[in-house]
C-alpha cells in the first residue's frame, strides 16, 4: 500500500509496510511446598495467547505502531498499542499509547524474547509494567548510551508488574554499554543501566505483589493495600555477554511513608547465568538498551536457533 505525503519541497512516495501475527505460550508445572506454606495445584494451562500487529509507515517523520492484546490465563489484556516517531530532532524519538514504562531490562523485552517465561520476583512485584503514556528518548554518543523517560499512568489490565491501581507519575531509564562488539552473531557486551519512577495513587494505596515465578501459583507474597499518597521506586541493571555466555542481575527499591508516618522499603534482587548451546550470542539492541530476538534462517533451511541451559536465583 503506498500514500503521497507532502514534506519539505519535495513530493515522495511513501509505503506502509507491517505484518500481523500470534502467539501462544503454555505453562505447566509441579509444586512441591512445606507444610507451613498454602497448597499450591500442580497444572497445565494458557499463559499467553496474544494476536498483534506492527510496522512502519511516515507522518512527519518516520513512524512505528503497534498493537497487542489477548489472553493471560483467562483475563483479557491490552499490553501495547502506540505510535513512535523517530529522527526526531533532539529527542530521537516521541512515543504515545500503551506500552512498556522504561524501567527493567527483562521487563522491556518482548516474552517471546525472555530466558525464562516469567520475569524475576522483584521485576513481578515492582516493575510499572505495560502504562500508558507519554515517552521521549533514544541512544546517543554513536549508541552507547541511551536515555528514556516520559509520564505513565495504569488504565489497562495488568499481565505483571506493580499491583498499585490507578498510579502514575514519571520514570526514567539510562543505560551505558561500555563494552559492545558483534561478529558473525557473537557478542562482546557489557551493560549498566539505572531507572527511577515516582508514582502517585489516585486512590491513596499502594500494593505489591507476586507468585514464585509461575503464574499457576498463587501470590505467596502480597502486601496489601498500603494507605500512602507517593512511592519512589529505583532499580539498577547489569548483564555481560561473551560469545554464549550471558550474565545478568538487577536490584529493586522501592520506598514510601504511609499515612501514619511510617518509613517504609521494600526491595528485592535476581541474578542468572545461561548458556545457548548453539554458540550464539542473543542479538543486542542498541537503540533501546535490551536484548532483542534471534534472527532466523530462512524457512527452508533446517536451524537450532537460541537453545540453552540457564540457572536462576
Amino acid at each position: 500500500f503506498e500514500e503521497y505525503a507532502w514534506w519539505m519541497p519535495r513530493f515522495e512516495a511513501r509505503k506502509l509496510e507491517g505484518r500481523a501475527g500470534f502467539k501462544l505460550h503454555a505453562d505447566g508445572a509441579a509444586f512441591s511446598q512445606s507444610d507451613e506454606m498454602t497448597s499450591i495445584d500442580d497444572g497445565i494451562e494458557l499463559r499467553r495467547g496474544r494476536v498483534y500487529t506492527l510496522g512502519n509507515t511516515y507522518f512527519l517523520r518516520p513512524l512505528d505502531f503497534r498493537v497487542e492484546f489477548g489472553l493471560s490465563g483467562d483475563r483479557f489484556v491490552f499490553t501495547q498499542g502506540y505510535l513512535r516517531w523517530n529522527d526526531v530532532a533532539w529527542v530521537e524519538t516521541i512515543q504515545v499509547g500503551q506500552f512498556d514504562a522504561p524501567m527493567s531490562l527483562e521487563m522491556l523485552g518482548s516474552s517471546g524474547e525472555a530466558i525464562f517465561m516469567e520475569a524475576g520476583l522483584p521485576v513481578l512485584a515492582f516493575a510499572p509494567g505495560s502504562r500508558l503514556g507519554v515517552q521521549l528518548g533514544g541512544p546517543f554518543i554513536e549508541r552507547r548510551m541511551s536515555l528514556f523517560a516520559g509520564v505513565y499512568a495504569n488504565v489497562a489490565g495488568l499481565d505483571v508488574g506493580d499491583a498499585t491501581d490507578k498510579a502514575f507519575g514519571p520514570t526514567g531509564r539510562f543505560v551505558w554499554s561500555p563494552v559492545l562488539n558483534e561478529r558473525q552473531g557473537r557478542t562482546t557486551l557489557l551493560h549498566l543501566g539505572g531507572s527511577v519512577n515516582y508514582s502517585f495513587s489516585r486512590n491513596d494505596a499502594f500494593r505489591y505483589r507476586t507468585t514464585p515465578e509461575s503464574y499457576l501459583a498463587s501470590y505467596l507474597v502480597d502486601t496489601g493495600d498500603i494507605l500512602g499518597a507517593d512511592a519512589l521506586l529505583t532499580g539498577a541493571e547489569a548483564a555481560a555477554v561473551r560469545g554464549p555466555l550471558r550474565l545478568q542481575a538487577e536490584a529493586m527499591h522501592s520506598h514510601l511513608t504511609d499515612d501514619a508516618g511510617r518509613a517504609l522499603a521494600f526491595w528485592g534482587i535476581y541474578g542468572y547465568a545461561a548458556w545457548y548451546l548453539t554458540g550464539e550470542s542473543q542479538p543486542y539492541n542498541d537503540n533501546r538498551g535490551i536484548f532483542s530476538r534471534f534472527r532466523q534462517g530462512a524457512f527452508n533451511e533446517i536451524k537450532w536457533t537460541g537453545s540453552d541451559k540457564c540457572s536462576k536465583v
